[in-house]
């Protein structure tokens, strides 16, 4: 059975809830991935945005465990909110055949890093890993 998205075979090699999912939907994996990721932005829109074609999600602040590791992220989003987070995960870079779907709807006001990176060089950082991903592929 071929992803009615981007036409992919839906491999058959995952586990049975998530295969399920992929199914009955006729979605491959990554197409599955963003149908869901697009379910979860409608159910908690202010927990995820996009910048630069990029996803994120807000995590609790009160987490063990946090995104970036738990550097400080000022974030503003296109409708004016302000929104300071210690605990933001990314979730790569959106695929073209799904763009329409997760316009960009934010931007970095301030990334503070251990590093010192600022948001457009985290956006760089993401951007050679995606790169370096597909020369694996």
């Amino acid at each position: 059975m071929k992803c009615k998205l981007c036409n992919k075979e839906i491999e058959q090699n995952y586990f049975r809830e998530t295969l399920d999912k992929m199914n009955s939907k006729q979605l491959c994996f990554k197409c599955n991935y963003w149908d869901e990721m697009l379910e979860n932005d409608k159910q908690f829109p202010e927990k995820s945005f996009v910048i630069d074609g990029v996803h994120y999600i807000i995590g609790g602040e009160n987490e063990r465990e946090k995104g970036f590791d738990g550097e400080r992220f000022l974030i503003l989003l296109n409708n004016g909110k302000r929104i300071e987070t210690t605990n933001l995960w990314c979730q790569g870079k959106i695929p073209e055949i799904w763009k329409d779907k997760f316009p960009d709807n934010a931007t970095f006001v301030i990334a503070e890093s251990k590093d010192h990176l600022s948001g457009s060089e985290i956006h760089k950082l993401l951007n050679q890993v995606d790169v370096e991903v597909s020369r694996v592929k």
